[in-house]
């Protein structure tokens, strides 16, 4: 784990914080949606009408595809130090590439949770 480059480690734990952080949100969300009515006819419970259920499912699927980015990114980590323990010693673009995936789960952890505050 320690034979590589130290950046993309960096935005991996920013990565993880703020998907953590979105994860949470989302847990208070799903309990909004399962608990309070709509404000407006038909009065049922926010998570049986169709809107509550395309948002639950559109930020579903944003936290679900930061994660899998993240992990992936790890075992791509992890690939690179064995690589470079086998003896081939990969480039710095390779480890930066892999801080620059890390965008993308911090992107999506972000874009889930403005979703959660807009609706």
């Amino acid at each position: 784990m320690y034979l590589g480059h130290v950046g993309p480690v960096y935005h991996g734990e920013l990565a993880a914080v703020l998907l953590g952080a979105a994860v949470g949100a989302f847990d208070e969300f799903e309990r909004i949606l399962l608990t309070k009515p709509r404000h407006n006819a038909p009065y049922v419970s926010r998570f049986m009408h169709r809107d509550g259920q395309r948002q639950w499912a559109q930020i579903r699927r944003l936290i679900d595809s930061a994660e899998s980015n993240l992990y992936a990114v790890g075992d791509k980590y992890a690939l690179l130090g064995e690589q470079w323990l086998a003896g081939d010693k990969p480039s710095n673009a390779d480890f930066l590439a892999l801080g620059s995936q890390l965008y993308t789960t911090i992107e999506f952890a972000w874009e889930a949770t403005e979703y959660m505050f807009r609706a």
